[in-house]
């Protein structure tokens, strides 16, 4: 009989070989958008409108707890109308209209938009396999912001044909759109990897940047005049908020009431420093020469208005601010030319960067009018044809004298430095 053939038992090896990994396609998680950018445009220009107006609900339900025997649908009816108000929509209380603007909550559906439209960009930076050319994503960014202010403004018109005027109605659609503009616009811009340089000559990048540098310095100049009236009148803004005597549920509404409407006090006090002035109501007058004031209403933002009477002469120093936001929007944008310039070209885009810094300066006092009730409280906020009149040629004047005598100073050194050479 065969024997059976007896082995030990080994382990089989197998072995494949396989290309070497840098030859593959690696897919990362975190490169893969997760919305569609037109999506993530669309909704977040929505979320941001309902944000800011869960922040107004917030604020208006925490102060109905003090006053509960007010129905609560009552109470959101009036959180829509006052975020309609921020959109230069009309409120009424107490029978009287209110349409001075809280800039400050305007400001917020400007940051929320900004936001919305960072992500939407992000998505679409996200979704493309390389980088196209600058004129496509300039469009994109374009599609994004209007995608994003779009949804804002439809949130808005939504809002406004339930709870609105439907006579205005048009007015706060429109200025949500442009707000939620003013802020995708830039945040699209800039997720998409879009400088200004890319898409325009040389002079309107100096323009703009002239243009930006004089803007801030003349809210620069106003902050500091609104603290120190603030810092003068301190004695009786404390004395109105003891007269009011509010419960701690008061005072942090009357601190939101304050900070929506600080940017229109900021504005202001730049009228009042580029020597235009501001009314407080029919028949009174706060300016760099002078203050007359009637009765107002017990607001301790008020507080910090001048005393009555005539002001002393060095109070025009003030004026200085519309001197000193032109001659820095003038040296910026020629020194932003890069190569030399001609005099002549030099002084046209100085006296261009100090036209842009007025325009945008007065129209943003010009946001800050309005009437906050009827017969002496109407026509609050700057004076707009006196600002016009002042303010633009101080503002241009300064930045075409300050951008001239830079290119003079700058051509001198460097005719210094080749002689020396």
């Amino acid at each position: 009989m065969p024997r059976t053939a007896k082995r030990s038992a080994r382990p089989l090896q197998l072995s494949a070989a396989s290309p070497p990994s840098a030859s593959e396609p690696t897919v990362l998680l975190d490169a893969i958008p997760f919305l569609p950018w037109p999506v993530a445009a669309a909704v977040g220009g929505g979320l941001a409108a309902l944000v800011g107006w869960l922040l107004v609900a917030g604020v208006a339900t925490l102060a109905w707890f003090t006053a509960i025997s007010m129905p609560l649908p009552e109470v959101l009816q009036f959180s829509s109308r006052l975020w309609l108000l921020a959109h230069a929509g009309v409120i009424t209380v107490g029978g009287f209209q209110v349409t001075l603007v809280p800039l400050g909550l305007s400001l917020v559906g400007v940051l929320l938009s900004r936001w919305a439209a960072a992500y939407a960009a992000g998505q679409a930076k996200l979704a493309r396999l390389e980088s196209p050319p600058v004129m496509l994503r300039l469009r994109q960014a374009g599609a994004v912001s209007a995608l994003t202010a779009a949804s804002y403004a439809g949130v808005c018109l939504v809002m406004s044909l339930t709870v609105g005027d439907r006579a205005t109605l048009w007015r706060p659609v429109l200025v949500a759109f442009v707000l939620s503009c003013a802020g995708a616009l830039p945040s699209a811009l800039r997720g998409l990897e879009i400088r200004l340089a890319d898409v325009a000559p040389r002079w309107v990048e100096a323009l703009v940047r002239g243009a930006r540098g004089g803007v801030l310095v003349g809210l620069a100049g106003a902050a500091l005049v609104l603290a120190t009236a603030a810092l003068a009148g301190a004695g009786r803004i404390g004395a109105i908020e003891k007269a009011l005597a509010l419960d701690p549920v008061g005072v942090v509404v009357w601190v939101v009431i304050a900070l929506a409407y600080l940017p229109t006090a900021l504005l202001w006090a730049l009228s009042w420093a580029l020597g235009a002035g501001f009314t407080v109501g029919t028949g009174s007058l706060v300016s760099l020469s002078g203050t007359a004031l009637g009765m107002l209403p017990a607001v301790p933002l008020l507080g910090a208005l001048p005393p009555a009477g005539v002001a002393p002469a060095w109070m025009l120093g003030w004026l200085v601010l519309g001197v000193a936001a032109g001659a820095v929007s003038g040296v910026l944008s020629v020194r932003s030319l890069g190569r030399e310039p001609g005099r002549l070209v030099a002084s046209l885009v100085a006296a261009g960067a100090g036209t842009l810094t007025a325009a945008v300066l007065v129209l943003a006092c010009g946001a800050g009018t309005g009437d906050f009730g009827q017969l002496r409280l109407v026509d609050l906020g700057p004076r707009m044809p006196e600002l016009v009149v002042l303010a633009i040629p101080l503002i241009v004047l300064s930045a075409g004298a300050a951008g001239t005598a830079w290119w003079v100073v700058e051509a001198v050194r460097r005719r210094r430095a080749a002689s020396v050479g």
